[in-house]
């Protein structure tokens, strides 16, 4: 003879229910994950920059300016301060760890455009090829990599000023 179940005691819970309640969890977990992963998991600005330039930028960089600065803008030569067999430096990082933050963005956006031969450099100008906010969208794609504290030592040096 069985006993009666009290009201306080809960019933077990149905196998079926426990197992479709795991289904949904782990679904609703893989898309937070997957969610985290996908491509504006890598957009990360500074306060004060536009999400959609910054991402914008990012396929700017991705398609002009990575076979030379890489993927991560994070250069591809082992010594960007070596100076090649030709005698050139190669291509420096862009991701706060070289000399880019030491420049304004309007300096930035004349290398970027003017490129560098008429310096003794390797880079192409690129003004002729990219519209002014694509040039300025793949910059402000590379500022977004440096780090807060290089941020903040871009913006005292007058980062963002214009020109005189």
């Amino acid at each position: 003879m069985t006993a009666s179940r009290s009201r306080s005691t809960p019933a077990p819970p149905c196998p079926r229910r426990v197992g479709t309640l795991r289904v949904v969890a782990a679904l609703a977990l893989t898309a937070t994950l997957a969610a985290g992963c996908g491509a504006d998991a890598t957009i990360a600005t500074h306060p004060d920059q536009d999400v959609a330039e910054v991402r914008a930028g990012q396929q700017v960089f991705k398609d002009h300016c990575a076979v030379c600065h890489g993927a991560d803008a994070g250069g591809l030569a082992a010594d960007w301060k070596k100076p090649d067999a030709d005698g050139r430096y190669p291509p420096p990082p862009l991701n706060g760890t070289a000399h880019a933050w030491h420049h304004p963005k309007s300096q930035l956006y004349r290398v970027v455009a003017q490129g560098t031969a008429r310096l003794g450099g390797n880079m192409p100008a690129w003004g002729d090829k990219l519209r002014p906010e694509e040039i300025s969208a793949a910059i402000e794609w590379f500022i977004s990599l440096w780090p807060r504290d290089v941020y903040r030592g871009w913006l005292e040096r007058g980062g963002r000023e214009p020109d005189e």
